[in-house]
């Protein structure tokens, strides 16, 4: 994960300044963040439990077949099931995961500008109406 990290890292310094322009610095934090532990939660957690489930599966299967052919049919029948309906309600999640990521950098990014500007904010007494402003 900090190869992975550093490569990014190395990325963003290639970059050039018009897309750093056209880009809120919330958003590349959040991406950098949040994507990044998306990932590592994947590799540690999400793919050892794939593997152990598929084989579970597997020596399920072998001693239903050993034991019980007909099931054992049957119970394959019915895996395409388990296969198609992640596939149909992960298009939707990955939908609602962007929506999510978009809405975490927006709020990333009114934050950060809040922090810098405290000098001003407090000089002006502008607390209050920016409180609201973010509440909204």
């Amino acid at each position: 994960m900090n190869d992975v990290r550093l490569q990014i890292f190395n990325h963003l310094q290639k970059l050039s300044m018009n897309f750093f322009a056209r880009s809120q610095v919330g958003d590349l934090m959040s991406r950098f963040t949040s994507d990044l532990d998306r990932l590592e939660n994947v590799i540690v957690n999400t793919l050892p439990s794939g593997i152990w489930g598929l084989l579970s599966v597997v020596m399920s299967m072998s001693v239903l077949l050993i034991f019980e052919w007909k099931m054992a049919l049957l119970s394959l029948m019915s895996l395409p099931l388990c296969v198609i309906g992640p596939w149909f309600l992960g298009k939707r999640a990955s939908s609602q995961t962007y929506s999510v990521q978009e809405t975490t950098a927006a709020v990333s990014n009114t934050v950060q500008e809040n922090l810098s500007a405290q000098p001003v904010v407090k000089a002006f007494g502008l607390q209050a109406a920016l409180s609201a402003q973010f509440a909204q």
